[in-house]
């Protein structure tokens, strides 16, 4: 980069920063700066090599969200150079606050949760099959603070499911974040929504348990992957492997709804993945999700020996475990267990409608209050449809060659009750809204879709062909 146009490059960056931030000193007073000066040339060609800033400041908008660009912006200028004001008097810039906040909203947030981001881009374990590792996706680390969680709750508009851009950051341990639950009590106090954490379980202790008592509705997603304690120190680097295993009684016995994942890593033993899985049953988890396990190429152990066999290995052990338990199993990829359109029972949870009202595993749906289905999908999208509009379900179903009718009644009565732990009070429903789980196959609507994609960008006269059965 030529040295003489550094001034141009400062000016543009300047000048694009001004049209939309008030800058704010350190008494919390918004500043008019004019103009920013380098401290010595030769340090800003040295940053850009780094690749800590770039030379077009239009380009920053597409590498990420904007509240995180000025951000950088900011800091890096700070760092090279000084603010002076319109009176020439130099000043300190701390922070900032968007002149249009409204250009930044976004329509998809569906609640305060999805509009704050990740709480914590930290991890205090270091597990062997971590999609983190080595990736080439460098996303930034950061802290959500109270600060911006006040700001974001002040330009949050519930009605309209609108909120601030949230930045893209790594999403890693919550409990890590030391303002964890002053922020969960902001959230609680503007909002009645389920929160979900999603965790490793370290930091889930009895004392941590009780504080999320006292902000219920709180739904937990618990990576145990296994309750052994060797285990989780060896495949997770857990520093308190103990805290985690106790978790899920904790949990149960103060009532707090939640999931468990085990990735089916091949380093972990079969038979440890099965005595876990009892371990989640006896203590009421609200179902229990297996990973298959997988890699890539940036994250590829030279050591890990995995049979192309070794999913449908474990398919087949899940399967068997599937009639041996309560809680639903969930396997992921679903699709790669979907053989068949058939809208097959694939589990019931605990407690729920339809668990207290007969349907059960193995039930192939025939009918859905009158409408008769076909796929999964098809049954699925009705019972849920029906579902929140607080309908009975009338549904007609076939088991051991007999065709039975049951029905469940409007899912409004079950709010108040404690079903745990498909459901508990002070909890909104939670999908699957009937209890009834099916494995979602491909939605029908696609076939038209994919037609007019080959259509459109189809430059050469060929024929395609799309087979499929409904068994």
């Amino acid at each position: 980069m030529k040295e003489d146009s550094l001034q141009s490059i400062l000016t543009k960056i300047f000048r694009w920063m001004i049209q939309r931030v008030n800058f704010i000193n350190e008494n919390h007073e918004i500043i008019n700066l004019c103009f920013f000066d380098t401290i010595e040339n030769s340090m800003f060609p040295k940053i850009m090599q780094e690749g800590k800033i770039g030379l077009d400041s239009e380009a920053f908008i597409w590498e990420s969200p904007i509240i995180n660009i000025i951000d950088k912006m900011i800091s890096h200028c700070n760092t090279i150079g000084f603010f002076y004001d319109d009176t020439g008097k130099f000043q300190n810039v701390c922070a900032f606050e968007m002149k249009d906040i409204s250009k930044y909203w976004r329509k998809e947030c569906i609640n305060f949760s999805n509009n704050i981001g990740s709480l914590s881009g930290y991890c205090n374990c270091h597990c062997e099959f971590c999609y983190e590792k080595n990736s080439p996706l460098k996303w930034p680390k950061r802290m959500l603070t109270v600060e911006e969680v006040k700001s974001r709750l002040n330009y949050y508009d519930r009605e309209e499911n609108l909120g601030v851009v949230a930045p893209i950051s790594k999403s890693m341990e919550p409990f890590t974040n030391p303002n964890l639950f002053e922020i969960l009590e902001l959230m609680r106090q503007n909002s009645e929504e389920n929160i979900t954490l999603i965790t490793n379980g370290s930091y889930l202790t009895e004392e941590n348990i009780k504080k999320l008592v006292k902000i219920k509705p709180v739904n937990i997603s618990i990576s145990l992957n296994s309750s052994s304690s060797e285990t989780r120190k060896r495949v997770m680097q857990d520093p308190t492997p103990e805290v985690a295993i106790l978790a899920p009684k904790l949990l149960n016995e103060y009532k707090i709804i939640y999931q468990a994942t085990l990735v089916a890593w091949p380093t972990i033993d079969l038979n440890d993945i099965i005595k876990t899985i009892y371990y989640l049953d006896e203590n009421n988890a609200r179902e229990i999700v297996i990973h298959l396990p997988s890699y890539n190429r940036y994250n590829f152990p030279e050591s890990l020996e995995m049979d192309t066999n070794y999913w449908d290995t474990i398919v087949g052990v899940m399967n068997q475990l599937k009639n041996k338990i309560n809680t639903p199993i969930k396997t992921f990829p679903v699709n790669y267990l979907k053989k068949e359109l058939t809208p097959v029972v694939e589990s019931v949870y605990v407690n729920s409608p339809a668990m207290l009202y007969d349907i059960q595993k193995g039930d192939i749906i025939k009918e859905v209050n009158g409408i008769p289905v076909f796929t999964s999908l098809e049954a699925d999208l009705l019972l849920d449809s029906f579902a929140v509009k607080n309908e009975e379900i009338h549904i007609s179903i076939m088991r051991n060659d007999k065709l039975l009718s049951r029905t469940l009644p409007s899912l409004e009565i079950f709010l108040d009750d404690e079903l745990y732990p498909w459901n508990g009070k002070k909890y909104p429903l939670m999908r699957p809204y009937t209890g009834i789980y099916l494995i979602n196959d491909f939605h029908m609507k696609y076939i038209k879709d994919i037609e007019n994609i080959l259509s459109k960008y189809q430059t050469a006269k060929k024929h395609y062909y799309l087979y499929f059965s409904i068994h």
